[in-house]
This record gives structure tokens, sequence and C-alpha cells, in this order.
């Protein structure tokens, strides 16, 4: 799939969210921890977002659903 420049199993900040449609993003709160795991595929669907959103635009607007937190991107899960 996409190409990363980092070796902890996390895509490029850059790469498109489309080139995941298959996978899971790990995402955690950083206000209280909790983590979630959410398909990429159905996100893109669910909330109309267009395919070449880069991921680090798309990290900038998570936020927890129990608290309101920020979510960081700290894995994608099905990804080589």
């Amino acid at each position: 799939m996409g190409s990363s420049n980092l070796l902890d199993g996390r895509p490029a900040p850059v790469a498109q969210i489309g080139q995941f449609c298959g996978c899971l993003m790990v995402v955690a709160c950083s206000r209280c921890g909790k983590r979630n795991r959410l398909h990429i595929g159905r996100m893109i669907d669910r909330h109309r977002l267009d395919p070449s959103t880069r991921f680090h635009r798309l990290a900038d607007r998570l936020r927890c659903a129990t608290c309101g937190g920020e979510g960081q991107i700290t894995g994608v899960e099905g990804w080589r």
C-alpha cells in the first residue's frame, strides 16, 4: 500500500487516507487515554471525507467521544 518513512507502523503524515481503505486506524485520546480502532474506509464513507485527505489533516480533526480531548493516531493495522 502506501510507503512510510517511519519504522513504527504508522504511515507517513503526508500519505493519503484513501490508500488505507481496508485498514484500521488506531487512535488514542491525549486527555483520558481511551484507545479506539477506526475502519478507515467506513470513516471515509460515513463522514464523506475526500480520499486524498492527508493523515496529518485528519489527525487535526479527531476528537474523543468520551471526553472531547484530541485524538492522536498511534498506528495503522493491516498496513504493510
